[in-house]
This record gives C-alpha cells, sequence and structure tokens, in this order.
C-alpha cells in the first residue's frame, strides 16, 4: 500500500474516532447527568435503568441494516448521514418533559447512533494493512472512551452544574454536527473495498456463513458482555458513587473522567498488544482483572484515592474488550465480502443483550437490593470474558502481518 494511502487511512482514522467520541458523548452523557435528571423528573431507578437502554432498540436495528448496506452501496453513504441526524436529536434531547418523551428522543438518537460502528470500522480496514488493525480499530474506538467517558464525564457535570443538562446535550449535538459535516467532505467513496459485483442474494448468503462460524459468535458474546459492562457501569456508577461511596456530585465527575481517560490510555496500549502477541490472551486478562476491580470497589467503602485506581483499572481493562472482540477479531474471522455486516450483526446482538436487556436488569437490581449489588453483577458478568477468550481461541495471523499484507485483498 502508497504511503499516501496508508496517511489517508490514519486521517480517516482519526476522523472516525472523533465521530464516535460524539457517540460516546450522546450514550454516556445521559447517564452522567442522571444526578441532574432524577430530581427534575422524579424518577425511580427501574426508570433510569430503562432510559440508559433507551436508544438500544433501534441502535439494534439500524446496526443490522446499516452493516448489511455498508457492505452493499459504501461505508460512507450510510454512516454520514446517520451520523448528522443523530447529532441533531442529541441536540434536541434537553426539550423532553418528562419519561416518555425523553425516552422517545432517546430512540431516535439510537436510529443513527447504530450505523457508524461498523462502517467506521471497515473503513479503517479498507484504508490501513493488516499489520496496523489492532492499534488502529481501538483508537477509532477510543473516541468513545476519550471522549466521550473522559473528557465528557468532565464537561457535562460541570455544564450542567454551571448551566442545566438541556444545555450539556445542546453543545454535544452541535459538536457531532461539526465533525460529520467534516466527514462529508473528507471521506473520499472511491477508497472503499466494496465488493461491486455483489448483488443482494450474496450479500444475504453471507449471513448464513456467519450464522454457521463459531468463533464470529464467541467474539459476539465478548463484545455482549464488554458493552453490557460499559453500559451498565457508565449508567450507575454516578449514582452509586454519589449515594453509596458518598463522592460529591462534582468530584464524581472527575472520578470517572480518570475512569475514561485511563481507559482511553489502556485501550490504546492494550490494541498495540494484541498486534504482537494475540487477541486471546489480552481478551481473558482484561476481563479477569476488571471483574476483580467492580467486585471490590461494590461492596467497601474505600477513600477516593483507592476508587481513582479502581475505576481506572477497570476503565483501562474493559475499554479495551470492545474493539478487539468487535471489530479486530471479527474482521480476521469472515469473509472480507461481510466484515460491515458481520460487525453489524454482532453489534445489533450485542446492543440488545448488553446495553437493552442488561440495563433494566440492573435497574431492577439496584431497585429491589441496592446499588452496590448492581455493581457486583456488571463485575461478574465482564469476568465471564475470560473463559469466553479461551473458547474463541486465536485469531491474529502473525504471518500476514509480518509480510504486511491486507486481509482485505
Amino acid at each position: 500500500m502508497k504511503s499516501q494511502n496508508i496517511s489517508y487511512g490514519w486521517v480517516v482514522t482519526i476522523l472516525l474516532a472523533l465521530m464516535w467520541g460524539g457517540v460516546g458523548l450522546n450514550r454516556l452523557g445521559i447517564a452522567y447527568l442522571m444526578p441532574k435528571i432524577v430530581p427534575q423528573f422524579h424518577f425511580a431507578l427501574w426508570q433510569v435503568g430503562i432510559i440508559i437502554s433507551g436508544l438500544s432498540m433501534t441502535w439494534a436495528i439500524s446496526s443490522y441494516v446499516g452493516g448489511y448496506y455498508a457492505d452493499r452501496i459504501g461505508r460512507k453513504k450510510v454512516m454520514v448521514p446517520a451520523y448528522l441526524a443523530t447529532s441533531v436529536f442529541t441536540a434536541i434531547t434537553g426539550l423532553a418533559t418528562g419519561f416518555w418523551s425523553l425516552l422517545f428522543l432517546r430512540e431516535l438518537t439510537g436510529l443513527g447512533d447504530g450505523v457508524g460502528w461498523q462502517a467506521g470500522e471497515a473503513l479503517i480496514s479498507d484504508n490501513l494493512p493488516y499489520r496496523y488493525w489492532g492499534v488502529a480499530q481501538t483508537i477509532f474506538s477510543g473516541g468513545y472512551t476519550l471522549v466521550g467517558a473522559g473528557v465528557g464525564a468532565y464537561v457535562m457535570t460541570r455544564l450542567a452544574e454551571a448551566w442545566s443538562w438541556q444545555g450539556a446535550f445542546l453543545v454535544i449535538g452541535l459538536y457531532g454536527i461539526v465533525i460529520g459535516l467534516i466527514l462529508l467532505f473528507v471521506l473520499d467513496p472511491k477508497k472503499e473495498k466494496v465488493v461491486q459485483h455483489a448483488g443482494g442474494r450474496e450479500h444475504l448468503r453471507g449471513y448464513a456463513e456467519l450464522f454457521r462460524s463459531a468463533k464470529f459468535w464467541y467474539a459476539a458474546a465478548i463484545q455482549t458482555l464488554g458493552v453490557g459492562w460499559l453500559t451498565g457501569f457508565a449508567g450507575f456508577a454516578a449514582l452509586f458513587l454519589t449515594k453509596v461511596q458518598h463522592i460529591p456530585f462534582v468530584e464524581v465527575g472527575s472520578m470517572l473522567s480518570v475512569w475514561g481517560l485511563v481507559g482511553f490510555a489502556g485501550q490504546l496500549f492494550l490494541g498495540w498488544l494484541t498486534d504482537h502477541v494475540g487477541r486471546r490472551p489480552v481478551l481473558a486478562g482484561a476481563g479477569l482483572v476488571n471483574g476483580a476491580a467492580l467486585l471490590l470497589l461494590s461492596h467497601v467503602i474505600l477513600p477516593p484515592g483507592i476508587i481513582f485506581v479502581l475505576l481506572g483499572i477497570s476503565g483501562a481493562c474493559g475499554y479495551a474488550v470492545i474493539p478487539i472482540s468487535a471489530a479486530t477479531v471479527v474482521n480476521e474471522v469472515v469473509n472480507p465480502r461481510d466484515k460491515a455486516k458481520a460487525m453489524g450483526l454482532a453489534n445489533g446482538t450485542a446492543v440488545v443483550l448488553g446495553t437493552f436487556v442488561f440495563p433494566i436488569i440492573l435497574g431492577f437490581v439496584a431497585s429491589a437490593s441496592g446499588l452496590a449489588n448492581a455493581i457486583a453483577v456488571i463485575g461478574v458478568i465482564i469476568l465471564l470474558v475470560f473463559p469466553l477468550a479461551l473458547l474463541l481461541g486465536e485469531s491474529r495471523k502473525p504471518e500476514l502481518a509480518q509480510a504486511g499484507i491486507e486481509v482485505a485483498e
């Protein structure tokens, strides 16, 4: 691959990371602001779980549909309009007047959110050699962590404190519109590796191959646990830290910012590490360490310094699980023709179970037995990554990485 094409691939990767950061802001931001939203609308904890899971069903549907069309008609054509639409709906989230209107606006936001993951990860594998996939696809996913969790937790809590939670959503919506317009002018559809001669029936046959692939479903299961950890912990962390660990609201923003920023650093390091030692050992170790950290945090009243450390450990290990399993591994174990639809199928399934069903269950657990038990359940869920990673086996192809060969070709 020519050096100028590689440079374009890295530019695309950075822009996609900023785009996915906007998705992180609108996805995680609702949870950060729950200490402000709950008293205004008098939500019960089970309603908090439903709002946090809100947009998951429309996200899942758009993941399935978006992955199919990203492989068939192109990445840019489906991704950029969807992202601009979701940014508009994010900006107007503050118009909600109660539970049902807030849930409705969140579901509208999910229609665009679900498209970006698989189209973006496919674009990266279209434009960068195989030897860079692990770190580049982690950088893309890392935008969610850095912007959505790291910067977002700090900025949004302070915007809400100084202005309003409605104003915070307006700001992140405008951010998304700006990034979407930049992508509109920068992305070149001619550099996408879409199989032009493949018809609709051929693309549909690709799903049959995916359903028969055990490795694909192990990777999808790990992604489901990863997004369950992310959505569940992000959704209840602010309430847990304020009500159980007795941390002031503004300081909670700083703690969750550390969770995101250290998570981003860990995400990059572990993504790079998978390119050198393999996917399986990194996934297994990340699940084990993350689960242990959350189980300790859940039922022991700790000083703020120890909480910072445990949040950093959890973020560093947890955020890496999703891109490694859902993008890098999936790209390695499926037909290149089907990579966007494969990520769409895995992502849609993970969203239904991990970000729709799981937060609702957590909401009822928190209502029935307390926030500490809800956090403990999250710890147990992410621990299950360990045995699944062992069952998955190793997907990395070191001989291709050393030769600089692109799987997509």
